[in-house]
């Protein structure tokens, strides 16, 4: 098995070589965008992240009008969060 890797690296080289081979065999791989970080995080105008907040989801019987109001609007990601986003999303 190990003789059919050699084979099949050297013939790829050779293909390069030769001006043959196929442009996606040297195109850099693509970065994978998490789907589930894609449906909650949308970019603005000015390249902010928007995102929606939590405590909105159930037990708002307890919870004020005026707070429940306030957590449906959107929100900025913070600062530090920034990163870990755009390693998720790295095309947003």
């Amino acid at each position: 098995m190990g003789d059919a890797r050699c084979c099949f690296c050297v013939c790829r080289l050779l293909r390069i070589r030769m001006g043959v081979c196929v442009e996606s065999e040297l195109a850099m791989p693509k970065q994978k965008t998490c789907k589930s970080a894609a449906k909650r995080f949308r970019k603005t105008g000015k390249g902010k992240i928007r995102r929606r907040q939590s405590n909105r989801n159930h037990l708002l019987q307890h919870k004020a009008v005026g707070r429940k109001r306030r957590l449906a609007k959107l929100t900025f990601v913070k600062k530090r969060d920034r990163d870990n986003v755009h390693r998720l999303l790295p095309y947003l």
